[in-house]
């Protein structure tokens, strides 16, 4: 009733597997290559969106130029964009004087009585200083005045101004100058 197959119906089974076997292990190939060609086009895109995502919605987009249209349909056709290089931009302000002008320091401080906090009465502790210049002109002297303004804070975590800094008032003058 059960019978075993012979051995040459073994052979011709055991050629048609390794037939199947050899057609999926060539199929597997084809498919990892495939993956492998889809997986690159995916970075590509997805590099694509960031460039233009950069574009339309990062800093300065609000400032677009009407050259943005252009950049755009070149950037979606895929030919490639070179950007113009940006233009330097002053650091503004004015230029200190020069060093060879003699300079005369005037140390700005806090009165004895503004040392402390309002609101807490401790003591405030030395921050920095601000310093600025201005330029003394009398016939045949020139020299630069740098008011050095002292500033002031308190080491809690709770200053009721901005920056919790307390500084010399910035109109000082004196009769002397």
């Amino acid at each position: 009733m059960d019978t075993k197959p012979t051995y040459e119906e073994l052979e011709a089974e055991v050629a048609i597997l390794r037939k199947q076997c050899a057609d999926k292990d060539l199929r597997i190939a084809q498919q990892d290559v495939e993956i492998a060609e889809l997986k690159s086009q995916v970075a590509e895109l997805k590099a694509r969106v960031d460039k233009l995502t950069k574009m339309l919605f990062g800093r300065k987009s609000e400032k677009s130029k009407k050259k943005d249209d252009d950049v755009l349909t070149q950037v979606l056709s895929g030919t490639e964009f070179t950007p113009k290089k940006p233009r330097k931009r002053g650091g503004g302000g004015r230029r200190p004087f020069s060093s060879e002008i003699p300079r005369r320091d005037v140390h700005v401080t806090l009165a004895p009585d503004e040392c402390h906090c309002p609101h807490c009465g401790k003591a405030l502790k030395p921050m920095g200083a601000e310093i600025s210049e201005t330029l003394n002109f009398i016939p045949m002297i020139l020299e630069a005045i740098r008011f050095i303004r002292t500033a002031q804070v308190i080491m809690w975590p709770r200053v009721p101004s901005a920056d919790g800094a307390i500084r010399s008032p910035r109109n000082w003058k004196d009769s002397s100058i």
